[in-house]
Formats: C-alpha cells, sequence, structure tokens
C-alpha cells in the first residue's frame, strides 16, 4: 500500500512542479470584503487550495482511524492479560497434574501446551 501511495503522490508531485514553472505570471486577487489587493503568481492560487485541503482531508482520515486505533490497543492489552491468565493457569495445572502423580505428567497436557503458539 505504501509503494502504491509513492505511485500516486510522485507524479502528481511532477505535475504541480511543472504547472508551477509554467505559470508565474502574477495575477491580481481582489479580497473583496476586506478591500485589499494581493498579487500572487498563478500556481499559488491553483497549489494552495489544494494543499490546504490535503492537509485537512489528512486530518479527518487520521481522527476517522483514531477510535480504531485506541480500540486495538485496548484490546491489545486485554489479550496480554489473558496471555498471562492462561500461563498462569497452566502452571497450575501442571503443578496440580506433578501433585496427584510426581513421576508422571499427563500426556494430553503436554501435547496441548506444545499446540499454543503463544508459549
Amino acid at each position: 500500500m505504501h509503494r502504491l501511495s509513492w505511485l500516486i503522490t510522485l507524479p502528481l508531485i511532477a505535475l504541480a512542479v511543472c504547472f508551477a514553472v509554467g505559470n508565474r505570471e502574477p495575477v491580481i486577487v481582489n479580497l473583496w470584503p476586506l478591500g485589499y489587493e494581493v498579487a500572487l503568481p498563478i500556481y499559488m492560487l491553483a497549489l494552495v487550495p489544494l494543499a490546504i485541503g490535503l492537509v485537512l482531508g489528512g486530518l479527518v482520515i487520521w481522527f476517522g482511524g483514531l477510535r480504531h486505533k485506541l480500540q486495538a490497543r485496548k484490546l491489545a492489552r486485554e489479550v496480554g492479560k489473558l496471555r498471562d491468565q492462561v500461563g498462569d493457569l497452566q502452571t497450575k495445572l501442571e503443578s496440580r497434574a506433578a501433585a496427584t502423580d510426581p513421576g508422571h505428567a499427563p500426556p494430553l497436557l503436554s501435547r496441548w501446551r506444545q499446540a499454543l503458539p503463544w508459549t
């Protein structure tokens, strides 16, 4: 996904640079209600609003995903706690199995423990 983003972004940047180089003539912008006039290059009139829209769109996307990131972080903490509890319960189960038959651990328990991905 990251490479696809660069494949789209780099040609757009190249087009923006070509547009800026080709349109350097000043244009007078009348800010009507304020009574000001500003002379800006044409490329500034096109690229500045585009950049502002890009930044605002990125902020909207970031804030939209923030809820999911926080939820994922909370669930990751819960998974860590549950893994700790499973480890504690395994230890208790093995100690009880060893207490009932000190020289022999049940084969089912050892096979089950090998199948767990987090041990």
